[in-house]
Protein backbone atom coordinates (compact mmCIF):
# COMPACT_ATOMS: atom_id res chain seq x y z
CA UNK A 1 0.00 0.00 0.00
CA UNK A 2 3.06 2.22 0.73
CA UNK A 3 4.36 1.73 -2.23
CA UNK A 4 1.24 2.83 -4.45
CA UNK A 5 0.72 5.32 -2.39
CA UNK A 6 4.59 6.52 -3.24
CA UNK A 7 4.13 5.63 -6.76
CA UNK A 8 1.05 8.03 -6.60
CA UNK A 9 2.20 10.75 -5.30
CA UNK A 10 5.65 10.43 -7.71
CA UNK A 11 3.41 10.34 -10.56
CA UNK A 12 1.32 13.42 -9.10
CA UNK A 13 4.93 15.77 -8.90
CA UNK A 14 5.87 14.64 -12.30
CA UNK A 15 2.74 15.33 -14.00
CA UNK A 16 2.62 19.08 -11.93
CA UNK A 17 6.25 19.56 -12.98
CA UNK A 18 5.31 18.63 -16.57
CA UNK A 19 2.09 21.32 -16.89
CA UNK A 20 4.59 24.18 -15.48
CA UNK A 21 7.49 23.00 -17.91
CA UNK A 22 4.44 23.25 -20.69
CA UNK A 23 4.03 27.05 -19.67
CA UNK A 24 7.80 27.90 -19.52
CA UNK A 25 8.38 26.25 -22.98
CA UNK A 26 5.82 28.30 -24.97
CA UNK A 27 6.68 31.42 -22.82
CA UNK A 28 10.46 31.26 -23.99
CA UNK A 29 9.38 29.77 -27.58
CA UNK A 30 9.94 32.36 -30.07
CA UNK A 31 6.41 33.42 -32.36
CA UNK A 32 5.76 31.71 -35.38
CA UNK A 33 3.07 32.35 -38.12
CA UNK A 34 0.63 35.00 -36.37
CA UNK A 35 0.93 33.99 -32.97
CA UNK A 36 2.12 37.07 -30.80
CA UNK A 37 4.44 37.24 -27.70
CA UNK A 38 0.94 37.38 -26.04
CA UNK A 39 -0.47 34.41 -28.07
CA UNK A 40 2.40 32.09 -27.22
CA UNK A 41 1.55 32.80 -23.58
CA UNK A 42 -1.70 32.06 -23.97
CA UNK A 43 -1.40 28.87 -25.68
CA UNK A 44 1.11 27.72 -23.31
CA UNK A 45 -1.32 28.93 -20.03
CA UNK A 46 -4.11 26.87 -21.85
CA UNK A 47 -2.03 23.39 -22.63
CA UNK A 48 -0.54 23.21 -19.19
CA UNK A 49 -3.44 23.66 -17.16
CA UNK A 50 -6.08 21.79 -19.50
CA UNK A 51 -2.40 18.90 -19.16
CA UNK A 52 -2.54 19.12 -15.26
CA UNK A 53 -6.72 18.98 -15.38
CA UNK A 54 -6.19 15.48 -16.88
CA UNK A 55 -3.49 14.28 -14.56
CA UNK A 56 -3.37 16.44 -11.16
CA UNK A 57 -5.78 18.70 -10.06
CA UNK A 58 -8.80 21.11 -10.97
CA UNK A 59 -7.94 23.73 -8.36
CA UNK A 60 -4.66 24.92 -8.02
CA UNK A 61 -3.99 24.48 -12.00
CA UNK A 62 -7.50 26.94 -12.07
CA UNK A 63 -6.43 29.58 -10.03
CA UNK A 64 -2.95 29.40 -11.49
CA UNK A 65 -4.23 29.82 -15.05
CA UNK A 66 -5.70 32.59 -13.94
CA UNK A 67 -2.80 34.32 -12.36
CA UNK A 68 -0.76 33.50 -14.92
CA UNK A 69 -3.46 35.40 -17.59
CA UNK A 70 -3.77 38.31 -15.16
CA UNK A 71 0.02 38.20 -16.30
CA UNK A 72 -0.74 39.10 -20.23
CA UNK A 73 -1.02 42.19 -21.62
CA UNK A 74 -5.00 41.03 -22.21
CA UNK A 75 -5.78 41.11 -18.54
CA UNK A 76 -5.10 43.23 -15.38
CA UNK A 77 -4.21 40.93 -12.03
CA UNK A 78 -7.71 42.37 -11.28
CA UNK A 79 -9.61 41.90 -14.61
CA UNK A 80 -8.90 38.57 -14.76
CA UNK A 81 -10.56 37.52 -11.46
CA UNK A 82 -13.24 39.58 -12.14
CA UNK A 83 -13.53 38.65 -15.66
CA UNK A 84 -13.39 35.05 -14.30
CA UNK A 85 -15.63 34.86 -11.33
CA UNK A 86 -18.03 37.83 -12.34
CA UNK A 87 -18.74 36.48 -15.60
CA UNK A 88 -22.80 36.29 -15.67
CA UNK A 89 -22.37 32.77 -17.02
CA UNK A 90 -20.52 31.71 -14.10
CA UNK A 91 -22.71 33.20 -11.54
CA UNK A 92 -25.67 32.10 -13.73
CA UNK A 93 -24.30 28.70 -12.60
CA UNK A 94 -23.53 29.01 -8.99
CA UNK A 95 -27.38 30.20 -8.61
CA UNK A 96 -28.49 27.20 -10.63
CA UNK A 97 -26.73 24.99 -8.56
CA UNK A 98 -28.18 26.18 -5.43
CA UNK A 99 -31.32 26.19 -7.03
CA UNK A 100 -30.65 22.05 -7.57
CA UNK A 101 -29.99 21.85 -4.31
CA UNK A 102 -32.46 22.89 -2.61
CA UNK A 103 -34.64 20.89 -5.49
CA UNK A 104 -32.71 17.91 -4.27
CA UNK A 105 -33.33 18.18 -0.84
CA UNK A 106 -36.57 19.01 -0.75
CA UNK A 107 -36.91 14.71 -2.35
CA UNK A 108 -38.70 16.53 -5.63
CA UNK A 109 -35.53 14.57 -7.65
CA UNK A 110 -36.68 11.67 -6.17
CA UNK A 111 -40.47 12.21 -6.72
CA UNK A 112 -39.75 13.07 -10.60
CA UNK A 113 -37.16 10.15 -10.83
CA UNK A 114 -39.45 7.93 -8.95
CA UNK A 115 -42.56 9.10 -11.53
CA UNK A 116 -40.18 8.17 -14.60
CA UNK A 117 -38.68 4.92 -13.02
CA UNK A 118 -41.98 3.36 -12.86
CA UNK A 119 -44.34 4.54 -15.78
CA UNK A 120 -45.95 1.03 -17.23
CA UNK A 121 -44.27 2.11 -20.19
CA UNK A 122 -40.57 3.07 -19.03
CA UNK A 123 -40.63 0.07 -15.72
CA UNK A 124 -38.07 -2.46 -16.03
CA UNK A 125 -36.53 -1.07 -19.49
CA UNK A 126 -33.35 0.23 -19.13
CA UNK A 127 -32.88 1.90 -22.38
CA UNK A 128 -36.49 3.73 -22.53
CA UNK A 129 -35.90 5.47 -19.06
CA UNK A 130 -32.38 6.64 -20.73
CA UNK A 131 -34.29 8.10 -23.29
CA UNK A 132 -36.18 9.45 -20.89
CA UNK A 133 -33.74 11.29 -19.22
CA UNK A 134 -31.82 12.77 -22.17
CA UNK A 135 -34.84 13.98 -23.78
CA UNK A 136 -35.87 15.52 -20.57
CA UNK A 137 -32.37 17.16 -20.58
CA UNK A 138 -33.15 18.33 -24.51
CA UNK A 139 -36.41 19.83 -24.22
CA UNK A 140 -35.21 21.68 -21.28
CA UNK A 141 -31.78 22.96 -22.68
CA UNK A 142 -34.52 23.68 -26.22
CA UNK A 143 -36.87 25.37 -23.81
CA UNK A 144 -34.87 27.40 -21.14
CA UNK A 145 -31.12 27.11 -21.13
CA UNK A 146 -28.26 24.29 -21.12
CA UNK A 147 -27.67 24.92 -17.33
CA UNK A 148 -31.13 23.83 -15.98
CA UNK A 149 -30.94 20.95 -18.91
CA UNK A 150 -27.72 19.58 -17.47
CA UNK A 151 -28.12 20.27 -13.55
CA UNK A 152 -31.48 18.93 -13.15
CA UNK A 153 -31.18 16.22 -14.80
CA UNK A 154 -28.49 15.31 -13.07
CA UNK A 155 -30.40 15.61 -9.93
CA UNK A 156 -32.61 12.74 -11.22
CA UNK A 157 -30.21 10.40 -12.13
CA UNK A 158 -28.30 10.75 -8.96
CA UNK A 159 -31.79 9.58 -7.57
CA UNK A 160 -32.68 7.10 -9.66
CA UNK A 161 -29.14 5.77 -9.35
CA UNK A 162 -29.36 5.46 -5.01
CA UNK A 163 -32.58 3.46 -6.13
CA UNK A 164 -31.52 0.82 -8.65
CA UNK A 165 -27.86 0.58 -5.88
CA UNK A 166 -25.47 2.03 -8.88
CA UNK A 167 -22.62 3.39 -7.13
CA UNK A 168 -20.60 6.94 -8.44
CA UNK A 169 -18.48 5.88 -11.12
CA UNK A 170 -20.22 2.98 -12.24
CA UNK A 171 -20.40 3.11 -16.24
CA UNK A 172 -24.24 3.59 -16.21
CA UNK A 173 -24.21 6.67 -14.49
CA UNK A 174 -21.44 8.22 -15.91
CA UNK A 175 -22.25 7.16 -19.29
CA UNK A 176 -25.58 9.60 -18.66
CA UNK A 177 -23.66 12.12 -16.99
CA UNK A 178 -21.61 12.59 -20.22
CA UNK A 179 -25.11 11.82 -22.24
CA UNK A 180 -27.30 14.28 -20.60
CA UNK A 181 -24.67 17.16 -21.01
CA UNK A 182 -24.47 16.32 -24.55
CA UNK A 183 -28.34 16.17 -25.19
CA UNK A 184 -28.31 19.83 -23.39
CA UNK A 185 -26.07 21.05 -25.06
CA UNK A 186 -27.89 20.09 -28.88
CA UNK A 187 -31.20 21.19 -27.25
CA UNK A 188 -29.83 24.52 -27.49
CA UNK A 189 -29.10 23.95 -31.39
CA UNK A 190 -33.15 23.63 -31.64
CA UNK A 191 -34.06 27.11 -32.61
CA UNK A 192 -32.57 29.65 -34.81
CA UNK A 193 -33.52 32.31 -31.78
CA UNK A 194 -30.95 30.61 -29.61
CA UNK A 195 -27.33 33.15 -29.51
CA UNK A 196 -25.07 30.96 -30.79
CA UNK A 197 -27.58 30.19 -33.98
CA UNK A 198 -28.58 34.22 -33.96
CA UNK A 199 -24.34 35.00 -34.11
CA UNK A 200 -23.63 32.53 -36.92
CA UNK A 201 -26.85 34.37 -38.78
CA UNK A 202 -25.49 37.24 -38.18
CA UNK A 203 -22.31 36.91 -39.28
CA UNK A 204 -23.75 34.87 -42.40
CA UNK A 205 -25.36 38.13 -43.11
CA UNK A 206 -22.64 40.10 -42.68
CA UNK A 207 -20.66 38.45 -45.15
CA UNK A 208 -22.92 37.22 -47.89
CA UNK A 209 -26.23 39.05 -47.49
CA UNK A 210 -27.98 35.32 -47.03
CA UNK A 211 -30.87 34.60 -44.69
CA UNK A 212 -31.85 32.01 -43.39
CA UNK A 213 -35.84 30.73 -43.08
CA UNK A 214 -36.66 30.11 -39.56
CA UNK A 215 -39.03 27.14 -40.12
CA UNK A 216 -35.67 25.09 -42.35
CA UNK A 217 -33.49 26.03 -39.92
CA UNK A 218 -35.30 24.47 -37.11
CA UNK A 219 -36.35 21.48 -39.35
CA UNK A 220 -32.88 20.57 -40.07
CA UNK A 221 -31.42 21.69 -36.55
CA UNK A 222 -33.62 19.65 -34.74
CA UNK A 223 -33.18 16.56 -37.28
CA UNK A 224 -29.14 17.13 -36.56
CA UNK A 225 -29.24 17.53 -32.67
CA UNK A 226 -31.83 15.19 -31.63
CA UNK A 227 -30.03 12.29 -34.20
CA UNK A 228 -27.36 12.90 -32.27
CA UNK A 229 -28.37 12.32 -28.92
CA UNK A 230 -30.22 9.27 -30.68
CA UNK A 231 -26.65 8.40 -31.61
CA UNK A 232 -25.48 8.65 -28.62
CA UNK A 233 -27.76 6.54 -26.67
CA UNK A 234 -27.59 3.72 -29.23
CA UNK A 235 -23.46 3.79 -28.44
CA UNK A 236 -24.54 3.05 -25.10
CA UNK A 237 -26.87 0.21 -26.04
CA UNK A 238 -24.91 -1.52 -28.48
CA UNK A 239 -21.09 -0.78 -28.03
CA UNK A 240 -20.50 0.84 -24.72
CA UNK A 241 -22.65 -1.71 -23.02
CA UNK A 242 -23.32 -0.97 -19.26
CA UNK A 243 -24.35 -3.31 -16.73
CA UNK A 244 -28.33 -2.43 -16.26
CA UNK A 245 -29.44 -5.39 -14.56
CA UNK A 246 -30.41 -3.62 -12.10
CA UNK A 247 -33.22 -1.33 -13.65
CA UNK A 248 -34.26 -4.50 -15.92
CA UNK A 249 -34.85 -6.59 -12.75
CA UNK A 250 -36.57 -3.79 -10.30
CA UNK A 251 -40.68 -3.75 -10.31
CA UNK A 252 -40.93 -0.64 -8.48
CA UNK A 253 -44.64 1.09 -8.43
CA UNK A 254 -44.28 4.86 -7.30
CA UNK A 255 -47.34 5.75 -5.57
CA UNK A 256 -47.97 8.76 -6.77
CA UNK A 257 -49.33 11.71 -4.93
CA UNK A 258 -49.26 9.99 -1.94
CA UNK A 259 -45.63 10.58 -1.69
CA UNK A 260 -45.40 14.32 -2.59
CA UNK A 261 -45.91 16.24 0.59
CA UNK A 262 -46.94 19.89 0.65
CA UNK A 263 -43.36 21.20 1.06
CA UNK A 264 -42.60 19.60 -2.12
CA UNK A 265 -45.06 21.18 -3.98
CA UNK A 266 -43.98 24.10 -3.53
CA UNK A 267 -40.95 23.62 -4.82
CA UNK A 268 -42.46 21.54 -7.75
CA UNK A 269 -44.67 24.99 -8.44
CA UNK A 270 -41.51 27.38 -8.26
CA UNK A 271 -39.56 24.83 -10.05
CA UNK A 272 -42.21 25.62 -12.52
CA UNK A 273 -42.24 29.29 -11.94
CA UNK A 274 -38.73 29.08 -13.18
CA UNK A 275 -38.76 27.30 -16.25
CA UNK A 276 -41.55 29.56 -17.10
CA UNK A 277 -40.27 33.14 -16.06
CA UNK A 278 -37.08 31.81 -18.06
CA UNK A 279 -38.98 30.73 -21.23
CA UNK A 280 -41.07 33.79 -21.61
CA UNK A 281 -38.78 36.38 -22.86
CA UNK A 282 -37.52 34.49 -25.45
CA UNK A 283 -41.45 33.64 -26.78
CA UNK A 284 -43.19 36.66 -25.92
CA UNK A 285 -43.04 39.96 -27.05
CA UNK A 286 -41.84 43.11 -24.92
CA UNK A 287 -45.22 44.38 -25.36
CA UNK A 288 -46.60 41.84 -22.71
CA UNK A 289 -46.50 43.38 -18.79
CA UNK A 290 -43.42 42.31 -17.31
CA UNK A 291 -41.62 40.81 -19.92
CA UNK A 292 -39.05 43.97 -20.65
CA UNK A 293 -38.48 43.74 -16.65
CA UNK A 294 -37.74 39.87 -17.22
CA UNK A 295 -35.18 40.82 -19.89
CA UNK A 296 -33.36 43.65 -17.74
CA UNK A 297 -33.12 40.91 -14.64
CA UNK A 298 -31.84 38.53 -17.31
CA UNK A 299 -31.40 34.83 -16.64
CA UNK A 300 -29.18 35.04 -13.33
CA UNK A 301 -31.60 37.78 -11.86
CA UNK A 302 -34.65 35.33 -12.53
CA UNK A 303 -32.62 32.52 -10.61
CA UNK A 304 -31.44 34.68 -7.60
CA UNK A 305 -34.93 36.21 -6.92
CA UNK A 306 -36.48 32.97 -7.05
CA UNK A 307 -34.12 31.61 -4.26
CA UNK A 308 -34.54 34.68 -2.35
CA UNK A 309 -38.41 33.83 -2.54
CA UNK A 310 -37.85 30.51 -1.54
CA UNK A 311 -35.92 31.45 1.17
CA UNK A 312 -38.40 33.90 2.48
CA UNK A 313 -41.24 31.62 2.32
CA UNK A 314 -39.70 28.46 3.24
CA UNK A 315 -41.94 26.76 5.23
CA UNK A 316 -40.97 25.75 8.73
CA UNK A 317 -40.43 22.78 10.92
CA UNK A 318 -40.02 23.10 14.01
CA UNK A 319 -39.47 26.76 14.27
CA UNK A 320 -36.45 26.22 11.24
CA UNK A 321 -36.61 27.21 7.52
CA UNK A 322 -36.84 24.38 5.60
CA UNK A 323 -34.46 26.30 2.99
CA UNK A 324 -31.38 27.78 4.76
CA UNK A 325 -29.68 29.57 1.62
CA UNK A 326 -26.31 29.67 3.05
CA UNK A 327 -26.32 25.84 3.94
CA UNK A 328 -27.39 25.08 0.68
CA UNK A 329 -24.77 27.58 -0.87
CA UNK A 330 -22.13 25.82 1.26
CA UNK A 331 -23.12 21.83 0.44
CA UNK A 332 -24.79 22.44 -2.74
CA UNK A 333 -21.97 23.76 -4.64
CA UNK A 334 -19.36 21.85 -6.44
CA UNK A 335 -16.09 24.21 -5.82
CA UNK A 336 -13.71 22.67 -8.05
CA UNK A 337 -16.45 22.79 -10.40
CA UNK A 338 -16.53 26.50 -10.32
CA UNK A 339 -12.91 26.89 -10.40
CA UNK A 340 -12.22 25.05 -13.59
CA UNK A 341 -15.05 26.97 -15.18
CA UNK A 342 -13.88 30.51 -14.41
CA UNK A 343 -10.78 29.70 -15.72
CA UNK A 344 -12.47 28.48 -18.79
CA UNK A 345 -14.61 31.26 -19.31
CA UNK A 346 -11.47 33.26 -19.08
CA UNK A 347 -9.66 31.38 -21.77
CA UNK A 348 -12.34 31.80 -24.01
CA UNK A 349 -12.22 34.98 -23.48
CA UNK A 350 -8.33 35.31 -23.95
CA UNK A 351 -8.38 33.04 -27.37
CA UNK A 352 -10.55 35.79 -28.86
CA UNK A 353 -8.49 38.42 -28.12
CA UNK A 354 -6.70 40.50 -31.26
CA UNK A 355 -2.79 40.72 -29.14
CA UNK A 356 -2.97 36.29 -29.59
CA UNK A 357 -3.04 36.60 -33.24
CA UNK A 358 -4.46 32.81 -32.44
CA UNK A 359 -7.65 33.20 -35.04
CA UNK A 360 -5.86 34.29 -37.92
CA UNK A 361 -3.54 31.53 -37.36
CA UNK A 362 -6.12 28.87 -37.00
CA UNK A 363 -8.00 30.42 -40.15
CA UNK A 364 -4.76 30.03 -42.15
CA UNK A 365 -4.37 26.46 -40.98
CA UNK A 366 -7.38 25.47 -42.18
CA UNK A 367 -7.75 27.13 -45.46
CA UNK A 368 -5.91 24.85 -47.29
CA UNK A 369 -8.28 21.91 -46.08
CA UNK A 370 -11.61 23.51 -47.36
CA UNK A 371 -10.45 24.11 -50.68
CA UNK A 372 -9.26 20.87 -51.45
CA UNK A 373 -13.03 19.13 -51.14
CA UNK A 374 -13.40 17.88 -54.53
CA UNK A 375 -17.12 17.73 -54.34
CA UNK A 376 -20.20 18.60 -52.40
CA UNK A 377 -20.11 15.24 -50.00
CA UNK A 378 -16.46 15.06 -49.41
CA UNK A 379 -16.80 19.02 -48.46
CA UNK A 380 -19.21 18.66 -46.02
CA UNK A 381 -17.46 15.68 -44.44
CA UNK A 382 -14.64 17.54 -44.40
CA UNK A 383 -16.40 20.82 -42.78
CA UNK A 384 -17.90 18.63 -39.93
CA UNK A 385 -13.95 17.08 -39.27
CA UNK A 386 -12.88 20.82 -38.78
CA UNK A 387 -15.79 21.66 -36.78
CA UNK A 388 -15.50 18.55 -34.18
CA UNK A 389 -11.76 18.87 -33.76
CA UNK A 390 -11.69 22.61 -33.03
CA UNK A 391 -14.73 22.93 -31.05
CA UNK A 392 -13.58 20.43 -28.90
CA UNK A 393 -10.49 21.93 -28.40
CA UNK A 394 -11.30 25.92 -28.29
CA UNK A 395 -14.41 28.24 -27.46
CA UNK A 396 -17.09 26.61 -29.77
CA UNK A 397 -18.56 30.25 -30.02
CA UNK A 398 -14.75 31.21 -31.17
CA UNK A 399 -14.91 28.37 -33.69
CA UNK A 400 -18.51 29.48 -34.70
CA UNK A 401 -16.71 32.63 -35.74
CA UNK A 402 -14.01 31.64 -37.17
CA UNK A 403 -15.39 28.97 -39.61
CA UNK A 404 -18.53 30.74 -41.11
CA UNK A 405 -16.39 33.54 -43.27
CA UNK A 406 -13.78 30.59 -43.71
CA UNK A 407 -16.65 27.61 -45.09
CA UNK A 408 -19.20 30.30 -46.92
CA UNK A 409 -15.66 31.10 -48.91
CA UNK A 410 -15.49 27.69 -50.29
CA UNK A 411 -19.03 25.65 -50.00
CA UNK A 412 -20.64 27.44 -53.09
CA UNK A 413 -17.53 25.98 -54.97
CA UNK A 414 -17.88 22.97 -53.78
CA UNK A 415 -21.91 22.83 -54.67
CA UNK A 416 -22.87 22.94 -51.30
CA UNK A 417 -25.28 25.82 -49.42
CA UNK A 418 -23.85 28.57 -47.22
CA UNK A 419 -27.57 28.61 -44.97
CA UNK A 420 -27.09 24.94 -44.99
CA UNK A 421 -23.48 24.86 -43.97
CA UNK A 422 -24.64 27.62 -41.27
CA UNK A 423 -27.29 25.51 -39.59
CA UNK A 424 -24.90 22.88 -39.68
CA UNK A 425 -22.24 25.06 -37.76
CA UNK A 426 -24.42 26.29 -35.26
CA UNK A 427 -25.00 22.73 -34.71
CA UNK A 428 -22.13 20.63 -34.31
CA UNK A 429 -20.04 23.75 -32.90
CA UNK A 430 -22.15 22.57 -30.02
CA UNK A 431 -20.78 19.30 -29.74
CA UNK A 432 -17.95 20.56 -27.52
CA UNK A 433 -17.15 18.35 -24.68
CA UNK A 434 -13.75 17.05 -24.69
CA UNK A 435 -11.68 19.32 -23.20
CA UNK A 436 -13.38 21.70 -20.31
CA UNK A 437 -11.70 24.81 -22.53
CA UNK A 438 -14.46 23.73 -25.60
CA UNK A 439 -17.66 25.33 -23.74
CA UNK A 440 -18.68 26.41 -20.11
CA UNK A 441 -20.89 22.72 -20.32
CA UNK A 442 -17.95 21.05 -20.87
CA UNK A 443 -15.84 22.81 -17.50
CA UNK A 444 -19.12 21.60 -15.53
CA UNK A 445 -18.81 17.96 -16.38
CA UNK A 446 -14.93 17.93 -16.25
CA UNK A 447 -15.45 19.34 -12.69
CA UNK A 448 -17.92 16.78 -11.49
CA UNK A 449 -15.46 14.77 -10.72
CA UNK A 450 -17.70 12.70 -8.08
CA UNK A 451 -19.51 10.87 -11.34
CA UNK A 452 -17.19 11.39 -14.22
CA UNK A 453 -13.44 11.59 -14.93
CA UNK A 454 -11.19 13.42 -17.46
CA UNK A 455 -10.35 9.76 -18.97
CA UNK A 456 -13.81 8.54 -19.29
CA UNK A 457 -15.34 11.65 -20.84
CA UNK A 458 -11.60 11.77 -23.28
CA UNK A 459 -12.53 7.72 -24.26
CA UNK A 460 -16.79 8.10 -24.78
CA UNK A 461 -16.60 11.46 -26.45
CA UNK A 462 -13.46 10.31 -28.29
CA UNK A 463 -15.45 7.73 -29.56
CA UNK A 464 -18.92 9.43 -29.84
CA UNK A 465 -17.29 12.12 -32.29
CA UNK A 466 -16.58 9.50 -34.84
CA UNK A 467 -19.84 8.71 -35.16
CA UNK A 468 -21.03 12.04 -35.14
CA UNK A 469 -19.16 12.90 -37.56
CA UNK A 470 -20.56 10.12 -39.97
CA UNK A 471 -24.43 11.03 -38.42
CA UNK A 472 -23.70 14.77 -39.37
CA UNK A 473 -22.44 14.19 -43.07
CA UNK A 474 -25.21 11.57 -43.72
CA UNK A 475 -28.19 14.27 -42.44
CA UNK A 476 -26.29 17.35 -44.23
CA UNK A 477 -25.67 15.94 -47.38
CA UNK A 478 -29.43 14.31 -47.59
CA UNK A 479 -31.87 16.12 -45.76
CA UNK A 480 -29.71 19.40 -45.82
CA UNK A 481 -29.75 19.22 -49.54
CA UNK A 482 -32.96 18.69 -49.88
CA UNK A 483 -34.49 21.88 -47.49
CA UNK A 484 -31.79 24.05 -48.81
Amino acid sequence: MAEKLSKKSRNYYINSAISILIILAFHLAPTFSTLTRTGMDVAGIFIGVIYAFSTVDIVWPALLGIVLLGCTEIYSMTGAFTAAFGNDTWLFILFILTFAAIINDSGVSSVIANWMVSRKFSRGKPWVISWLLLTTAYVVAALVSVTPGVIIPWAILYTMCEHYGYKKHDKYPTLMVIGITLASMMGNTAFPFKSLALMVQKSLANITGETIDFALFTVLAVSLSYAIVITYLLLCRFLFKPDVSAIRSSSYVYEGEARINPYQKKILLLLGLFFILLFAPGILPETVPGITLLKTVGNTGICVLLLCLAGFFAAKDSGKPKINLAVEMKNGIPWPTMMLLAFALLMTSAITNEATGIQPFLKSLFEPVFGSAPNTVLFILLACAVQLVLTNIFANMVIALLLVPLICTYAPMAGASNTMMCVCISVLVNVSLFLPSSSPFAALMHGNSEWVTAKEIYKYIGITLVFVLLVSTFICSTLGILLF
